[in-house]
């Protein structure tokens, strides 16, 4: 038990085990197939595992991803080779565990099946893929049985005094990939959590921060957004097991760490859950000087930046990066949604020299394969090296395999014991879809309004602009140029691409717009029932307001949604003029460029826009606002928009200057009960947290009221784990609310699958 692992003779951390990290003739940490963990099997444990030749088995011919492609029906359930010739540090009198057993039929008739910690710690109540339960489950007995039991090795490596202080820290799921995390590290390769968004990825960040600079490493945390720093110093507190965890004098106070990023729209300051600065930013000047200088600050612990820091020219020079390089090589690196870093571009290619450098990496995303351009990054420090191709062959395979071939990768990692996923069970949580059935005939009344007219654009472009695009197209080219349509204008956008063609984005704004009304009444709903609303949607219509040029100050008679049919009406008369060398220039057709029948058609649906008053505006948002706020709620908005509308009485607005764009106050005030509603699209659905944690001063239950359905399944998770996160004291709740019109009732049943 506890007694197995030995403090070295100075009183720190034990020493790593001989053969935990293995070293080649060059000195750097070997790859081949060793994970840290005793090669084969541990006797006493389940006799039946044996190796495969899977990623990370054998550097052969056999083990390349483009011989799996032919395979990829057949998912291996085997445990698999996960281990070199680590010498383990089982006492031959402790007594083995071995992996739990799964009920017949448990794993084949079932999507997931619930994930069991093998840390004693408390459970958060999550799932994990069918296909990864046996050897998540085989991986976790191994190390248990390697280590003198999980909650032992971490709670050493960690630093804790009692179990008691690593269970307060974390939970059992969060134990369990801090060991795995650790082991892959300490044998110079990589971890995966792909964990679903609000399981609790940033303490498991934090406890590996922890571990790196107890063990003299100065790590580095790169995630996707500066202002996500300040989320990490509270989960550093969290973890700490100081009396006065987060004060003066305490460990996670006194982790100083430099700071990449300098002040600008968004302030990468750190402050604590009450607002208070903790860590403040050292100024341009200095930091170029130690740009130059290319060594850290001497009371540095730890380094953050964000991933945008590094995104110049791959050729050009830049001290930053040098000085990045310098400070990185053989650190421990943590890649919060590491997705981001990935794919085939400038960025993508320096990170990829930094992980090759480092001791080990940390990878930290629950879309981490989100596109196959992505895989290369990981293939640096993870057993898909094995692989033995190159960035754009391991591309190729993965693009030719498909979806299929990424879930056997991913099965694979986990049998190698260099990822793990668990997501939340949404067991017993109330998700509603409402569709407004009531106000259907309204609802259909206005759309067939605004659809007719987006028929009528639609053939006035087909008759009449592509006649007068013809004839100047023969001009061009005789000139040696070559006229087009404006992208984006051909059909009205009909030709392109469906869920991003003008016709589409009309439909869904309108789809948005329509229901304003009857969505801030359901957030009004939900607080005289004491709980906490979140309207979540896509489109701010903030691009259409820039379009038609409103000024700050400037009082708009008309907001209404036909506004965007008059856009719609002009757009198809723009086109692109190409030159013999490429060189494009736009141009826009006169009315004089017309037929006398096309000018004519085009001022009939001129004004049958202009007369038209669908009865819905162009910037549902600012209706919702105003809706609550009348009711005598508070409600402010997380979204990237610079300006917005105050809708007046009378059904004007006015363009004013939007300043409550603190994302950190706005959730703060949130929590603490001072704030009432929040409005939210992607531009807030990433690290946030507005759950009714027990840390927070207002713990009612959070309800998201989702009015926009979102095509990509990966906002949509993220934008749901905002309200329901581990810690809480009452799980969240998710209300749709769609209209009654076929378009959406159909998006609703993809949305469902």
């Amino acid at each position: 038990g506890a007694d197995q692992l030995q403090p070295n003779n100075e009183g720190g951390l034990p020493p790593v085990s001989a053969g935990q990290v293995r070293q080649n003739s060059s000195g750097r940490p070997s790859s081949k197939g060793n994970t840290g963990l005793n090669n084969g099997n541990v006797e006493g444990a389940n006799s039946s595992e044996s190796d495969t030749n899977g990623i990370g088995a054998d550097n052969n011919a056999d083990g390349r991803i483009s011989d799996m492609e032919a395979d990829v029906s057949e998912q291996q359930q085997g445990t698999g080779n996960i281990g070199g010739t680590g010498i383990g540090n089982i006492s031959r009198n402790q007594s083995l565990q071995s992996p739990r057993k799964f009920e017949a039929g448990e794993l084949t008739q079932n999507e997931k099946v619930p994930y069991v910690p093998k840390s004693s710690s408390q459970s958060v109540d999550t799932v994990i893929p069918s296909r990864m339960a046996t050897d998540a489950e085989n991986i976790l007995t191994k190390i248990d049985n390697e280590y003198g039991g999980i909650d032992n090795f971490v709670q050493q490596r960690l630093d804790y005094k009692t179990k008691e202080e690593l269970f307060t820290a974390l939970s059992g799921e969060q134990v369990d990939a801090v060991a795995m995390a650790i082991v892959q590290i300490e044998n110079g390769q990589a971890m995966i959590i792909g964990d679903q968004t609000g399981v609790g990825k940033g303490r498991t960040a934090a406890a590996i921060l922890r571990y790196s600079i107890l063990n003299g490493y100065k790590p580095v945390f790169l995630t996707q957004d500066a202002e996500l720093f300040s989320d990490l110093y509270r989960d550093l507190v969290d973890i700490d097991p100081s009396p006065n965890a987060g004060k003066e004098g305490s460990w996670s106070r006194s982790m100083v760490p430099f700071i990449f990023n300098d002040k600008g729209e968004k302030d990468p300051t750190i402050t604590d859950a009450e607002g208070n600065v903790v860590h403040k930013l050292i100024p341009p000047t200095a930091k170029k000087s130690i740009y130059k200088s290319g060594k850290l600050p001497e009371n540095t612990k730890f380094v953050l930046a964000s991933y945008s820091q590094f995104g110049t020219s791959q050729d050009k020079p830049s001290v930053k990066k040098d000085f990045f390089r310098n400070i990185t090589e053989g650190q421990i690196l943590i890649l919060d949604e590491s997705h981001n870093v990935a794919g085939q571009s400038n960025r993508g290619e320096f990170f990829k020299e930094i992980i090759a450098t480092s001791k080990g990496v940390l990878y930290l995303s629950a879309t981490f394969a989100k596109t196959p351009q992505a895989m290369p990054v990981y293939a640096m420090k993870t057993a898909m090296q094995e692989a033995n191709m190159s960035s754009a062959e391991l591309v190729g395979a993965i693009e030719r395999g498909g979806v299929a071939l990424q879930e056997v990768i991913a099965a694979q990692l986990v049998e190698s014991g260099q990822m793990l996923r668990r997501e939340r069970s949404y067991k017993g949580v109330s998700v509603d879809y409402e569709i407004l059935e009531e106000v259907g005939p309204q609802h259909r009344e206005i759309a067939d309004k605004v659809t007719e007219i987006i028929r009528d654009v639609i053939d006035f472009q087909a008759t009449h602009v592509a006649e007068v695009i013809n004839t100047l197209d023969d001009i061009a080219v005789a000139a040696g140029a070559r006229m087009t349509p404006r992208d984006g204008t051909n059909m009205a956008g009909v030709n392109n691409t469906p869920f991003a063609s003008k016709v589409f984005n009309v439909i869904d704004q309108l789809l948005f717009s329509i229901k304003a009304l009857e969505s801030a009444d359901a957030a009004i709903e939900e607080l005289k029932a004491n709980r906490k609303p979140v309207i979540g949607f896509k489109s701010t219509m903030a691009s259409f307001l820039d379009h038609i040029g409103v000024q700050v100050g400037e009082k708009l008679g008309k907001i209404d949604f036909s506004l965007t049919l008059k856009r719609a009406l002009e757009g198809v008369m723009k086109y692109t003029e190409k030159d013999e060398q490429g060189n494009s220039r736009p141009g826009t057709i006169s009315l004089a460029d017309l037929s006398e029948e096309g000018r004519e058609e085009y001022q009939k649906i001129m004004d049958k826009i202009l007369k038209a008053s669908s009865g819905i505006t162009i910037s549902p948002i600012d209706v919702i606002r105003k809706r609550i706020q009348d009711a005598g709620y508070t409600v402010k908005e997380i979204t990237g928009r610079d300006i917005m509308l105050d809708i007046q009485d009378d059904g004007s607005a006015v363009v004013v200057t939007r300043f409550d764009k603190d994302k950190k106050k706005i959730v703060r005030e949130f929590n603490n009960g001072e704030l009432d509603v929040v409005l939210l699209n992607m531009s807030g659905a990433t690290g946030i947290s507005m759950h009714s944690s027990s840390k927070f001063k207002d713990q009612r239950q959070r309800v998201m009221i989702d009015v926009q359905l979102e095509l990509d399944i990966n906002a949509a998770v993220q934008k749901r784990g905002r309200i329901d996160r581990v810690g809480q004291v009452v799980r969240g709740a998710y209300r749709y609310i769609v209209s009654a019109i076929p378009a959406e009732t159909r998006l609703l049943m993809m949305f469902k699958k």
